[in-house]
C-alpha cells in the first residue's frame, strides 16, 4: 500500500512549493501547475489563473481520478497531463 499524505499535508506542500518556485522566478504570475495524490482515487490541484506565490488553501481544488470534477474553482489547464501521469 503506498502511504499517501493527508489532505492536510498535500495542500501545505502544495502552497509552499508554489510559493518557493514563485519567489525563485521558476514561474512567472499564473504559470505553472502543481498536484499531490492523496489516495488511490483522489488528488489535490493548483487553479487555474492564480498566482502561484499567492494561492490559499481555499484555492486548491479536489479531484478524483476517474471523474475529474470541481465545485468551486477551475483546476490548472494541464491537469488532464497530471491525471494521465498518475
Amino acid at each position: 500500500m503506498i502511504p499517501y499524505p493527508t489532505d492536510a499535508q498535500a495542500k501545505a506542500d502544495i502552497l509552499a512549493a508554489g510559493r518557493k518556485i514563485y519567489q525563485r522566478g521558476l514561474v512567472a504570475a499564473n504559470d505553472g501547475n502543481l498536484s499531490v495524490r492523496v489516495g488511490e482515487n483522489a488528488l489535490w490541484v493548483t487553479p487555474t489563473g492564480v498566482c502561484k506565490g499567492d494561492m490559499t488553501e481555499d484555492m486548491l481544488v479536489k479531484m478524483t481520478l476517474d471523474a475529474p470534477s470541481w465545485k468551486h474553482r477551475k483546476p490548472s489547464s494541464e491537469t488532464k497531463m497530471h491525471l494521465r501521469i498518475y
